[in-house]
């Protein structure tokens, strides 16, 4: 593989692979146990990958690539550039392993699964403009978390944020309260506000919204819901309100993609 600023959004399964003289092994794991992983790096060289072998579950990964010149391709001047991303750009193999947001799940998903409505001269180009979403994202992570805080997250809130969320994807059902969250985590509402935000990027309801259309999204596609059944799995009481929340988190209304996975009807 030449030289490449690559970003590998794993959105289910699992793959065990070296780039010259790393190992990387990551796990998103598998269907309602999933947790998508991402992994950013930089080749400065020709470098030889060796996948092992695979494990018999499925793997679905997003791939986003540009040429390590894209700055220059974009016609961004040096004053406009963040030293924190051409200085990750500039060493060969600098690395992240970093747990996407529900905005770079979706983002993802999109690519993935585009809507069937696209035609095949249009479907780069969508293509290309959500990779463009992700690619502000993962600078935006490089600027704000690998190099310039100069209070990192402990490991310890991290760990205990992330049970907020493991708390939170189990209750999603529920009409959650932030002081019932704060209080059933043994956190403080201003703490779990401040550190759910700094973990993630994101506030603790921005999360429950997204992972609750993302919820809704699979139960169109997969259990064949109705359009009230999977506005009331996002947590909306008007089908209405939850067709413009989904189209502005999918790109698309749920009705279209009822339709386009109903029985008998495969995705190209």
């Amino acid at each position: 593989m030449r030289g490449k600023f690559q970003t590998f959004i794993f959105l289910e399964g699992e793959q065990s692979f070296w780039l010259d003289e790393k190992f990387f092994h990551i796990d998103a794991g598998h269907g309602a146990a999933r947790r998508p992983k991402a992994l950013t790096f930089t080749l400065g060289r020709d470098t030889d990958i060796r996948l092992l072998k695979g494990t018999d579950t499925p793997l679905n990964k997003v791939s986003i690539t540009s040429p390590l010149e894209w700055m220059d391709q974009m016609e961004i001047t040096t004053s406009e550039r963040s030293s924190e991303v051409v200085d990750f750009m500039n060493g060969h193999l600098n690395h992240l392993v970093w747990e996407p947001g529900p905005d770079v799940i979706g983002i993802a998903e999109q690519i993935s699964l585009p809507p069937r409505w696209l035609t095949e001269d249009l479907l780069p180009l969508y293509r290309s403009a959500r990779g463009l979403d992700i690619m502000v994202s993962v600078c935006r992570r490089l600027t704000t978390e690998v190099f310039t805080d100069p209070h990192p997250v402990p490991l310890s809130t991290r760990a205990h944020m992330e049970r907020v969320r493991e708390f939170l994807l189990d209750r999603l059902h529920q009409d959650l309260q932030i002081g019932e969250i704060a209080r059933e985590t043994g956190t403080s509402i201003r703490s779990l506000q401040r550190k759910f935000r700094d973990c993630f990027g994101e506030t603790v309801f921005e999360f429950v919204r997204n992972a609750r259309l993302e919820r809704a999204r699979e139960a169109l596609m997969r259990d064949q819901v109705s359009i009230s059944e999977a506005a009331t799995v996002a947590g909306y009481t008007s089908p209405a309100a939850f067709s413009t929340a989904f189209k502005n988190r999918f790109g698309e209304i749920p009705r279209r993609l009822k339709s386009f996975h109903a029985p008998g009807v495969h995705a190209e």
